[in-house]
This record gives structure tokens, sequence and C-alpha cells, in this order.
């Protein structure tokens, strides 16, 4: 058996649906990056829009019948991820004022093991 199935005499082909209910979450996702000064920052990947796109694969017979095979794939979105200067309580920066504003709290990401800024307000 070949990966398309067109053993026996068949003829398969593919083909892909436009892309639908294109959507982006407008979630960003902040890393720590200790090289770039207090307020600094750049995406380092873009965010990734989801959609749902519908995949089919043709298939005709040795006697000249045809089947079309549908599957529907729906793709999530994906953050943005930048990457973002550290900023340290009283030690200077961008916000020297000393009001707090600096302050920033560090905690564990996501699953794939990347550290998230939460601002304070």
């Amino acid at each position: 058996m070949k990966i398309w199935g067109d053993n026996d005499g068949r003829q398969v082909t593919a083909g892909a649906s436009a892309r639908r209910g294109i959507y982006t979450t407008g979630r960003v996702v902040e890393e720590v990056d200790y090289s770039l000064p207090c307020g600094r920052s750049y995406v380092k990947v873009p965010a990734q829009a989801g959609y749902t796109i519908d995949v089919f694969r043709y298939i005709t017979y040795r006697d000249g019948s045809r089947t079309t095979e549908k599957w529907t794939w729906t793709y999530s979105a994906g953050p943005e991820v930048r990457r973002v200067g550290a900023c340290y309580p009283g030690g200077g920066g961008e916000d020297d004022d000393d009001d707090g504003g600096g302050n920033i709290e560090l905690r564990a990401g996501d699953t794939s093991g990347m550290r998230q800024i939460i601002m304070g307000s």
C-alpha cells in the first residue's frame, strides 16, 4: 500500500478549501531578556492566526468511478511572543520616579517553559 492509497489502479489527489473563521487571540506572552534595557522589547514570534479548512482526498477508481473524502481541520491561534528588558524595583530605568510603577512580578509561564511578566499597576 502506498501513502495515498493509490494501489489497485486508483488515482488519488488531494485538495484544500480556503481558510475560514480566521481569528487571533490578541494574547501576548512576554519573556524576560536580561540583555535588553528596562522598557525595551521586540517581537520574537509574531502572532499566528487560527482558522478552519476542509481537506479533500479525490479518488478515481480503475472502473472510472470517483469518490471524495473530506476532513475538517481547525488550527488554534498562537500568541505573539515578545522579549522584554528586565526592570528592577528601585533600580532605575525608564520608570525612575519610585512610585512602584516599575515593579514586575515573575511567575512560571505556560507549558513551553517561557516566563511571563505581569506589569505592576
